[in-house]
């Protein structure tokens, strides 16, 4: 009778520790190194759970491929195609998250679609890249740079409800990427 009391017990501490994971939320990301946009730390609303963002091949300056790791929880984010940087997959915990540009050829707007919901991140103001928003009602999901126009630094302030931690990255992700390209 204790041996299952000590299952119960070892299987809802690990079953809590992986949901907080899971719905945690992102509020910064920041590049590690001044001159260089290949790694970035995660900062989430725990002051414990700090994360990385790092491109699969950083001597090459090859940004198509991502590997990510908050806590225990890892993915990867990479182009659908080579040398087509509009369309995008996120894999993490037997997820497929897409996203993909709007409009062709264009980085000003962006659809993330997982499962049936679907999210648009744009910039709040037209071309400057250094600021973005949801568009619809589907939850609240800002982010924008530390200091205007320096895309090493950026502050989220995520409202979206219930979701998981590789939406939130993919939506973080798309527009630290474009940040990145925009400066390029």
């Amino acid at each position: 009778m204790m041996i299952y009391r000590f299952k119960y017990l070892i299987f809802v501490f690990v079953l809590f520790i992986k949901t907080d994971v899971g719905a945690q939320s992102l509020v910064a990301l920041s590049s590690k190194y001044n001159d260089d946009f290949n790694n970035w730390y995660i900062y989430t609303d725990s002051t414990k759970l700090v994360g990385e963002l790092n491109t699969r091949w950083p001597q090459k300056q090859d940004f198509a491929e991502w590997d990510y790791r908050i806590g225990e929880v890892t993915g990867m984010i990479r182009q659908k195609w080579p040398g087509e940087p509009f369309q995008w997959d996120v894999r993490g915990d037997n997820e497929i998250i897409t996203i993909q540009s709007v409009y062709p050829r264009d980085y000003s707007e962006w659809r993330i679609t997982y499962k049936d919901k679907s999210y648009q991140i744009k910039p709040t103001y037209g071309n400057q890249w250094d600021e973005w928003q949801l568009v619809g009602k589907n939850g609240s999901y800002h982010v924008f740079t530390t200091k205007e126009l320096d895309p090493r630094d950026w502050d989220i302030e995520d409202g979206l409800p219930d979701e998981n931690i590789h939406v939130r990255m993919a939506l973080a992700f798309i527009v630290v990427y474009c940040g990145i390209v925009s400066n390029m």
